[in-house]
């Protein structure tokens, strides 16, 4: 079981359901929205409130910002190999170049519809990477504006090279009372030649 499969289960079991209200009582503090593109790519977007709001105003932000939800498993990738995707958080894509050294080049950006409910900069960790289950690094983190792609390099990777990758992002934003957010997002490829 690859790195993104391992993680896909945990996150499953937190997240029970597409989305999941954290309460006390009969307020929200807390909700987790999961949101997956497919076999490459899925998300969980957390929005932590200032102030909690009520279940009936939960229920109208998990509508409105949740996305489909499959379970993630590794892509297949060949030399040259480009693959897009995007969920109701974000859009994703990757690339396989097969020069010396072979690299995966990616970028994220946010979707408008979360972009329009954010009111800060946004804090990236840098893109963490495994090969074959062993870690291989980690890009360098990113504070940029909402609108923003943040980009980066696996570098090197290698032909029959099983590739798992995850980041972090950090915002305020405006929903409802207001508060903190974070999307996290994970993958994974399988290079094939």
């Amino acid at each position: 079981m690859g790195m993104v499969a391992m993680i896909a289960a945990l996150l499953s079991a937190v997240t029970a359901a597409p989305a999941q209200a954290i309460s006390r009582d009969s307020r929200v503090k807390t909700l987790v929205i999961a949101a997956n593109a497919g076999d490459s790519f899925h998300s969980t977007l957390r929005l932590n409130f200032d102030s909690p709001i009520s279940q009936q105003q939960a229920a109208a932000i998990t509508s409105a910002m949740a996305g489909p939800t499959v379970t993630p498993t590794g892509e297949s990738m060949w030399c040259l190999g480009y693959i897009s995707r995007n969920d109701a958080n974000s859009t994703f894509y990757i690339q396989y170049n097969c020069g010396s050294p072979r690299t995966l080049t990616w970028g994220w950006k946010l979707s408008a519809s979360l972009q329009s409910v954010i009111v800060s900069s946004v804090s990236e960790i840098g893109l963490q990477w495994w090969r074959n289950g062993a870690f291989a690094g980690q890009n360098a983190p990113h504070v940029v504006p909402k609108d923003y792609t943040i980009h980066g390099t696996m570098n090197p990777v290698y032909a029959g090279n099983d590739i798992d990758y995850q980041d972090y992002a950090t915002f305020r934003h405006n929903v409802g009372t207001g508060g903190t957010g974070s999307v996290s997002w994970a993958g994974s490829v399988i290079l094939r030649n």
